[in-house]
């Protein structure tokens, strides 16, 4: 994923790339492609290193699942980058900061570039304290991520009825 702040002029500035995990609903956005916007409105995160010399060019990496420290699922070579994109990085940048609302000073912005295939598309369904590793060639350290149900009544974004 890029990782931008906007300065004092309400300019953004690419500070650099680092791995990210966005956790989209690939069974929502099956049922039809417009869903794509809401099916990433999902738990994300991001990290462990942010890479300030990346070259976004042809940027290969894979998603493994472990549960119980045996592995279930290998997505096999993911690949992202300009080479690997319909679009340059540039093109990306330009569109994502073309409304005013994108380019209020101080703002920080995590866009998620994405790979050339779902990482896990026929994935087996989670469990409680599987492992999900991302790795990207260049990116720094594996970002490690732990499913974690949490009951009904601690689900972020739940809106009380009554």
């Amino acid at each position: 994923m890029g990782c931008y702040i906007v300065d004092d002029d309400g300019i953004p500035c690419r500070v650099g790339f680092a791995v990210g995990n966005e956790w989209s609903d690939h069974r929502m956005e099956r049922v039809n492609y417009l869903w794509l916007a809401p099916s990433k409105l999902r738990v994300c995160s991001m990290g462990p290193e942010l890479v300030t010399d990346q070259q976004f060019i042809d940027i290969r990496g894979t998603c493994l699942i472990r549960r119980l420290g045996e592995e279930i699922y290998d997505s096999g070579e993911l690949l992202t980058g300009e080479r690997h994109m319909s679009h340059t990085l540039a093109n990306l940048e330009d569109h994502h900061f073309k409304y005013p609302q994108h380019r209020i000073p101080g703002c920080v912005h995590l866009h998620f570039f994405g790979t050339m295939k779902f990482s896990y598309p026929n994935r087996p369904a989670f469990h409680s304290g599987d492992e999900v590793e991302i790795l990207f060639e260049g990116m720094g350290a594996p970002l490690i991520n732990y499913v974690r149900r949490l009951p009904l009544s601690q689900k972020p974004f739940m809106v009380e009825k009554g």
